[in-house]
């Protein structure tokens, strides 16, 4: 390994640690058994996936917020409305397994009686609401439970339950997908520990849980993501991040593309092998999205279905143009954005970008 700045590797070495930063270089290592690198490894090149790690341990995080918060709205509204009653989530009727579901609310008191002892608000409702039935009403419950938790109660709702099916249909899931839905969330729950203890993510192989290819049917644009993806891999689990995040409100392929563009030249196709993406992974519909970072601007465009994908005027620079601004279209993209070239996308993206498609294109 070529290390041209060696007192700064021994810095952060000191900072990292050792066996934090092992990991991402072993895959620059010829052979495992004498770890001897392949010609021309650089340590920036080790250090510049740590860092994309990083970054993209930071955009899973906050994707998998987005996707807890609406499950938690979307868990007390349903159930809320569907039963009339503030505590139908204690009604065992409704669960497949009443022994699983009794253990689910002994969990949720120890952590509700956690929260009234150090919150205010909690400890208001624990005094002036919950002696009916010493559990609180299924909003702050949704708001007590941990994600974990809260994804447990989902799955053990019974499948014909009008909530359960309202809750899949508000994440894009129907049908089969209910049952789905429940899987994916365990997923989920696994992937955003990992991120908050600050576990690597890119390449980790999800042996843990690994989620069937099987059961999201028809549920699209997830379904044609997946063909031929390997169910352990990185992209397999980033791909229900990105469906669901989608359902959120979150532009996450927008900012994935952003962090691979960062990475040195060639670099980035190196990671997206690794991580398990396909080679034609930009051009399936759920990775899709359109991007037009404008000097000053940096507005984010999905295409619009139908002809003509910004308008009349015919280029997001003008459509996205700073409030009171009356003269000509900015000046092109900014030179450190994936998009390169001026709206008129006649270049194709920067040398070393990974897919070599100018995503501006009108």
């Amino acid at each position: 390994m070529i290390i041209d700045d060696a007192d700064a590797a021994r810095r952060l070495l000191m900072r990292v640690g050792y066996s934090r930063l092992r990991p991402y270089w072993y895959p620059f290592e010829e052979n495992h058994e004498s770890h001897n690198f392949a010609s021309g490894t650089r340590f920036e090149h080790v250090v510049a996936v740590y860092e994309f790690d990083e970054r993209l341990r930071s955009l899973v995080f906050s994707t998998l917020g987005r996707v807890e918060v609406a499950l938690r709205a979307l868990w007390a509204n349903h159930i809320a409305l569907e039963s009339g009653d503030p505590y139908g989530y204690l009604d065992e009727s409704r669960y497949h397994d009443p022994e699983a579901h009794r253990e689910n609310v002994e969990q949720l008191l120890q952590e509700w009686e956690r929260l009234a002892d150090r919150d205010p608000l909690f400890a208001h409702y624990q005094k002036n609401y919950c002696q009916r039935t010493g559990c609180p009403p299924v909003w702050l419950a949704g708001e007590a439970m941990s994600f974990g938790l809260l994804s447990k109660f989902f799955a053990n709702l019974k499948n014909r339950d009008p909530a359960k099916r309202r809750i899949a249909t508000g994440f894009g899931f129907a049908d089969r997908g209910v049952v789905y839905l429940g899987k994916t969330l365990r997923l989920l729950v696994l992937a955003r520990n990992r991120v908050a203890h600050h576990s690597r993510f890119w390449d980790y192989r999800w042996t843990t849980f690994t989620l069937s290819a099987r059961g999201h049917g028809n549920i699209e644009p997830l379904a044609s993501a997946l063909v031929g993806a390997e169910t352990q891999s990185t992209y397999y689990v980033l791909s229900h991040v990105v469906f669901l995040g989608g359902q959120a409100q979150h532009p996450f392929s927008i900012e994935l593309r952003r962090l691979l563009g960062r990475l040195p030249a060639n670099l980035g196709r190196f990671v997206l092998r690794r991580m398990g993406f396909p080679g034609d992974w930009e051009s399936r519909e759920l990775w899709k999205a359109q991007v037009c970072c404008v000097r000053g601007v940096g507005q984010l465009k999905r295409r619009p279905r139908g002809a003509g994908a910004f308008g009349k005027r015919g280029c997001a620079t003008w459509r996205n143009r700073p409030p009171g601004f009356r003269g000509p279209p900015l000046p092109g993209p900014d030179p450190g954005s994936p998009c390169r070239a001026r709206c008129a996308g006649r270049s194709r993206g920067p040398a070393g970008w990974p897919w070599r498609r100018s995503p501006c294109r009108v």
